[in-house]
């Protein structure tokens, strides 16, 4: 009887992953009307809002059909049923992620491959503008009356936005881990430049730490102490044991 049930249950396990594999499965909660991001796309928040959509999309198997990788298919007649199927769908989704104003551009569209690339030419602009913003933002960015939490919650969403308009070099030497490591802690300085000043002793005491600490490390020991030595004590200490054999 296990056993027949043990079989039942990893022929279902099955059965759902290769439903999941298949790129013309619809879940029944798929529909026409749903709205897979938060924040319709208004023009100059293209960047982000394509990066919502695009995990949207491949959380959902469907990325194939804006980006062009699954055409149309001309036979059998079932396959091109689906696809059209799968393709009204994921342009009904495009559209309801749209601001209604920009929508008379893309509404005639007969392919979700033609309205992923249309925004994408009418939206796409130089990084540099928005990268010159972004650093901006992050030179201003002060702790004022906020919260630690509320203030690293900001910079932080400032650092991931430069990060995503950043592409890397690509390298198997350790050049790209020096790198991070420079980058880690050129944040953790612009993140303890901007503390209030009643931060000033534990500032003083993180920078002269060696190695210094990357910023997501130090942010529980904020929560947890609110005075300058039990954070420093408590800080180190871990660092000592985990440097333990």
């Amino acid at each position: 009887m296990a056993e027949t049930q043990g079989a039942i249950g990893s022929s279902s396990r099955s059965e759902m992953i290769a439903q999941d594999d298949n790129l013309f499965y619809l879940h029944h909660s798929d529909i026409p009307s749903a709205c897979l991001v938060s924040q319709p796309l208004t023009g100059d928040n293209y960047e982000t809002w394509r990066r919502a959509m695009t995990m949207a999309l491949l959380a959902k198997n469907k990325m194939s059909f804006v980006d062009g990788s699954l055409p149309k298919p001309t036979s059998p007649a079932s396959l091109v049923i689906s696809w059209e199927r799968c393709n009204n769908m994921v342009i009904s989704w495009l559209l309801n992620a749209i601001h209604k104003p920009l929508m008379p551009t893309v509404v005639y569209a007969k392919e979700a491959a033609f309205v992923w690339k249309e925004l994408k030419i009418r939206f796409t602009q130089s990084n540099a503008p928005r990268l010159y913003q972004i650093q901006q933002q992050i030179i201003n960015c002060k702790q004022g009356q906020s919260p630690i939490s509320i203030y690293y919650t900001r910079i932080k969403g400032l650092w991931d936005e430069y990060d995503a308009y950043v592409t890397p070099p690509v390298c198997d030497c350790g050049a790209i881990k020096k790198l991070t490591e420079i980058q880690e802690r050129d944040k953790l300085i612009q993140f303890l430049m901007s503390l209030n000043e009643s931060y000033g002793p534990i500032r003083s005491q993180i920078l002269l730490m060696e190695p210094m600490p990357d910023t997501p490390r130090l942010m529980p020991y904020w929560f947890k102490n609110k005075d300058s030595e039990s954070f420093i004590f408590h800080f180190s200490l871990t660092l000592s044991l985990r440097q333990l054999p």
